[in-house]
């Protein structure tokens, strides 16, 4: 009877946990708002209800946080997956909603990635000396590297280091992004008088790593910009690019009427991601700017994007490209080619074909029977003409946008052609008269004329020294003589052909020693002058000295055949000239209107 009894009593006990477990599912599952309000008299009653309460929220705040973790690490495992397929879909066909964050994303990983190494190897180094001199018990070093007094910088090899991580990083994303990266690479590489040389010297390989497109690309753009098939508008065309740059390419074709033709065509995706392009540099130089305090570069960034919105319009292009014609035709020996306007839009651009060599080139030039020296003369002249005289200036002369043939109509001469006008830069009149008389000054060692022009221009005058070195690429005077003294002393000195090497080698060998014995303090202080003094200089002559520096690059590896100081000298002069010619000109003409409304009066 014991066993039977006890037996029932846990039946009906299991019975009663089982219902009180069905009313508990029931009562989590009805909303809260209908829940039932127990009041009791008793103390322990709304304790019960309380604490009933309290672990009903925690139960439901639970499967929320393990739905919520659930969802989140589905959604994450899918994007990954749709980042991975979407990495690898081709610039050209991916939709613009996939293609311009992928990008961005790429930019900015890669920044953030360049910023903390920079940061991570400083602060290390700094952190080292520190230790070191709490180890030595030198209370006034620590205090010195705090104020950055002396040197708490990483080493040679360790500030090398990081440089080459970054310029890797930069060179992978340009590869990576392409299209306008490419370009922004492109220029890096030519900073080497600013950059570290790790910059320059491992960006150089962006100049021959441009994109190339397929040739279902290609006819879809001429489809689009010029209406109807290929063989509509050209008799043959070669599917082959003769040249592949950042941002189109250059296929070899001839028209219905036999012509031969070089037709240039945008890359298809760079109007679309030019505005994603443009706004994440913005944010770039923004984030770098409040990263690294001296580093305030945002103001280039308006200078940037209208250069490269102008580049884009190919139309632009040869408009500019016929002005220059006509400017540089007169002087005999320079020219452009001429646009076929019926073949050219917004994105396509058909020239007439140039059958020539680069002006580096120096055996191709030696078998068509011309000088080296005369071709050399010809591009430097031309190049001064535009910047000191028309204001009109081809900022992109590379060697690669620099041709040479035998001039069409005078035998046994050349002809050097002028390519790629899509970047150009018209300088005000009072920037380029200022500029051609500070060539002058120089020339003539005037040093109150040089002071007076380099402030015209926005030089402070503790910084004229800095922006002549720029201008110059070595220092303005030699031992109390003037540049030009200098380097025709070296020519008659040695070989003409090793005077620009020996002079550059000393200079950048003097410029080491001398950033060597600077302080921290005074590093950090140098910098903040050379970006201040680069702020605010005329907005044009931050082309217009890598243009130069295109001519140095030219005079340096063609083995300094002539002397580019007084070439330039010599047409910025004419420049002076000119604008004084000009000046009179106007003035008569005022004076010759006044006389003749006197005479209308007295009449």
């Amino acid at each position: 009877n014991s066993n039977s009894s006890s037996s029932s009593s846990s039946s009906s006990s299991i019975d009663s946990a089982n219902s009180t477990k069905q009313h508990q599912r029931r009562w989590r599952r009805q909303p809260r708002s209908r829940q039932p309000q127990h009041h009791s008299a008793s103390s322990t009653g709304s304790s019960n209800s309380s604490s009933s309460s309290t672990a009903t929220t925690i139960t439901m705040l639970g499967r929320a946080t393990r739905m919520a973790a659930r969802i989140g690490a589905r959604a994450a495992v899918g994007g990954l997956a749709a980042w991975g397929v979407a990495d690898t879909w081709p610039d050209e066909y991916c939709p613009y909603v996939i293609d311009a964050p992928r990008r961005a994303f790429r930019a900015f990983k890669a920044c953030a990635a360049l910023a903390a190494d920079y940061k991570y190897t400083w602060y290390s180094a700094k952190r080292r000396a520190l230790k070191e001199a709490a180890a030595r018990g030198d209370s006034s070093t620590i205090t010195a590297i705090g104020n950055g007094e002396i040197g708490a910088e990483p080493s040679f090899v360790e500030q090398s280091a990081c440089h080459t991580r970054a310029a890797t990083r930069i060179l992978l994303l340009c590869r990576r992004n392409k299209g306008l990266y490419i370009k922004v690479g492109q220029y890096l590489s030519s900073l080497g008088h600013v950059l570290p040389p790790e910059y320059p010297s491992i960006l150089k390989v962006l100049q021959d790593a441009a994109p190339v497109m397929s040739s279902d690309a290609v006819r879809r753009v001429l489809r689009e910009e010029l209406g109807g098939s290929i063989d509509e508008h050209f008799d043959s065309f070669d599917m082959t690019p003769v040249a592949a740059a950042s941002i189109a390419q250059v296929h070899f074709a001839t028209l219905k009427t036999g012509e031969a033709v070089a037709v240039k065509i945008q890359h298809p995706p760079l109007q679309r991601q030019f505005g994603v392009d443009m706004f994440t540099h913005y944010w770039a130089l923004r984030a770098a700017g409040k990263l690294f305090a001296n580093l305030n570069l945002a103001w280039m960034h308006d200078e940037i994007e209208s250069n490269l919105k102008e580049e884009l319009n190919f139309q632009m292009e040869g408009e500019r490209c016929d002005q220059a014609r006509r400017e540089l035709d007169h002087l005999g020996d320079v020219t452009a080619p001429h646009v076929l306007w019926s073949h050219t839009r917004t994105r396509v651009l058909t020239m007439e074909w140039i059958d020539g060599v680069k002006v580096t080139d120096v055996k191709g030039i030696e078998a068509r029977q011309l000088r080296v020296k005369d071709v050399v003369q010809s591009v430097f002249r031309a190049v001064a003409w535009q910047i000191f005289v028309t204001g009109h200036v081809h900022v992109d002369a590379h060697p690669g946008n620099l041709f040479v043939r035998q001039h069409p109509s005078r035998r046994g001469s050349h002809q050097v052609v002028l390519l790629d006008h899509g970047l150009y830069r018209d300088m005000r009149r009072s920037t380029r008269v200022h500029y051609a008389r500070l060539w002058v000054a120089l020339v003539l060692n005037d040093v109150d004329a040089i002071k007076h022009h380099c402030g015209a221009m926005g030089v402070r005058p503790e910084d004229t020294n800095l922006f002549l070195f720029m201008i110059l690429q070595r220092p303005y005077s030699v031992d109390g003589r003037s540049f030009m003294a200098s380097y025709e002393s070296a020519r008659r000195d040695g070989a003409a052909h090793r005077v620009e090497q020996r002079a550059a080698q000393a200079d950048m060998r003097r410029t080491h020693e001398r950033v060597a014995r600077m302080t921290p303090a005074q590093r950090e202080a140098f910098r903040v002058r050379f970006f201040e003094m680069m702020r605010n200089m005329p907005r044009e002559l931050l082309l217009i000295l890598r243009t130069q520096n295109y001519m140095r690059y030219l005079d340096l590896q063609l083995g300094s055949p002539v002397n580019r100081f007084t070439t330039m000298a010599r047409v910025a002069l004419a420049g002076v000239d000119d604008d004084t010619t000009r000046r009179r000109q106007r003035a008569a003409a005022r004076l010759t209107a006044a006389g003749a409304a006197v005479h209308g009066d007295d009449d």
